[in-house]
């Protein structure tokens, strides 16, 4: 009688005897985005008779995370001698006009070694810290990933809230030796199309952490970032977080697909980015695909299905639909910290948020526009513009000291300011209650 153990399995897996000579493997709870990776299993076959009587099989299970957060967009497998898709500088392998990519035109090599990646995060307008992740190259001896570079982003704040929708271009060469700088924000289309745009040189020690070439697998020599392994041959990568996990990968050619990228093509997601993608080619599902013609660089891929007109990316889950404030902020141009909420950058004593809720110009040193309060009888009146904007968190609040305050429940009366569009003139009515014939009222908002 035959039976089958398992003298190695992964956790996640087990092993049940079934009719004589027969077992099942079977998941033994749900995976996990640690359980993503390489996993040995071993199998035996015994007669119980003799020792030779034994048969061993060994595989590797490969696990995918189903949800990632970061995923391979497309990388460029075009040989430093060869155009994209064959020929020379007027006509390629199809003839006139020759194949170009989106950003470096028709060169030799396409521009480098250079990979591409979007930050698919949960799939809806947000941000991913990056801070700390590895993003490893390599190819595949027999389903088993092989590492040749480990390319570590740094602690930098820049990484720290990268938003969904961007895309992440790494070169291996500057702008000055055929490939780009590092250049943050070069495209923003988030507010309308739900796609921005970063580069990064793979030589830059700021956003990028190098600590040895035989640690990292490759040396910064001038302009250019030298054994970067992006080929034609079986080229795949991996992306893990700061925990070692494998958010996404191996992903690349050996995977998806099986073959076929030569040294004048690009390999391409010709799908939307989400965080549904996997590596694997599946029946019925686009996925990766070699386009000669279709290299795009920093862009939204494009490509050719087998029947329809050409196809390309769609961002739109990630479309950014701004705030109130947020358009404001951005029709005086401020950018970075000095759009916060918080900031002041024309210095005059006032946040943005209070110069947009009561009136003012961030990028001017000015005054804000007049309150006024008349004392008539048992009453005063409090007149103040205020923008019209129901999510704002207004606060009225009255003392007699001006060192300790207490919230003035009164409801205001608006009406359509008369000179600032967009803005109200609030009126509250106010019964006083002076100590020394005096009392002092102020307005906060919050966002």
């Amino acid at each position: 009688t035959v039976t089958i153990t398992a003298p190695t399995l992964p956790s996640f897996l087990t092993l049940t005897p079934g009719t004589p000579g027969t077992a099942t493997l079977a998941t033994n709870r749900p995976l996990t985005l640690a359980d993503a990776g390489e996993h040995l299993v071993e199998l035996i076959a015994n007669d119980s008779q003799a020792a030779a009587n034994t048969t061993p099989q060994s595989f590797i299970i490969n696990v995918f995370n189903t949800a990632p957060t970061l995923i391979l967009n497309e990388y460029n497998a075009v040989a430093p001698t060869q155009f994209l898709n064959g020929g020379n500088l007027t006509a390629d392998s199809d003839g006139a006009p020759a194949a170009t990519d989106a950003h470096f035109g028709r060169v030799l090599g396409n521009g480098g070694r250079w990979f591409e990646l979007v930050v698919t995060g949960n799939g809806t307008p947000t941000t991913l810290d990056l801070r700390n992740w590895t993003i490893e190259i390599g190819t595949s001896n027999n389903g088993q990933f092989l590492k040749s570079n480990t390319i570590v982003l740094s602690n930098n704040a820049a990484w720290s809230a990268v938003p969904t929708g961007t895309i992440l271009t790494f070169t291996d060469r500057n702008t000055a030796n055929g490939g780009l700088n590092t250049a943050l924000n070069l495209r923003n289309n988030l507010t309308t199309t739900g796609e921005a745009w970063s580069n990064i040189w793979l030589g830059d020690t700021t956003l990028l952490t190098q600590t040895s070439p035989a640690v990292n697998g490759y040396t910064i020599n001038g302009g250019i970032v030298e054994n970067i392994r992006i080929t034609q041959d079986n080229t795949q990568f991996i992306l893990k977080n700061p925990l070692g996990q494998r958010v996404f990968g191996p992903a690349g050619e050996g995977i998806g697909p099986s073959s076929g990228v030569s040294e004048i093509e690009i390999l391409e997601l010709e799908a939307n980015p989400t965080p549904s993608i996997t590596p694997l080619t599946l029946a019925g599902i686009s996925s990766y695909d070699d386009a000669s013609s279709g290299s795009t660089f920093g862009l939204p891929n494009t490509w050719q299905p087998d029947i329809g007109a050409p196809l390309t990316q769609s961002f739109s889950p990630y479309t950014v639909t701004l705030t109130p404030y947020q358009t404001w902020a951005a029709s005086f141009t401020l950018t970075g910290n000095d759009a916060l909420a918080t900031s002041d950058p024309d210095l005059d004593g006032r946040t943005n948020f209070t110069e947009y809720t009561f009136g003012g110009n961030p990028s001017l040193r000015d005054a804000a526009p007049p309150h006024t309060l008349v004392h008539n009888g048992a009453t005063a009146t409090w007149t103040f513009p205020l923008r019209d904007d129901n999510t704002i968190d207004l606060l009225l609040q009255r003392s007699t000291t001006l060192a300790s305050w207490t919230t003035l429940t009164a409801t205001p009366i608006l009406t359509p300011h008369p000179t600032l569009p967009g803005y109200h003139l609030a009126t509250v009515t106010i019964t006083p209650a002076p100590l020394n014939g005096r009392e002092f009222f102020r307005a906060t908002a919050t966002p």
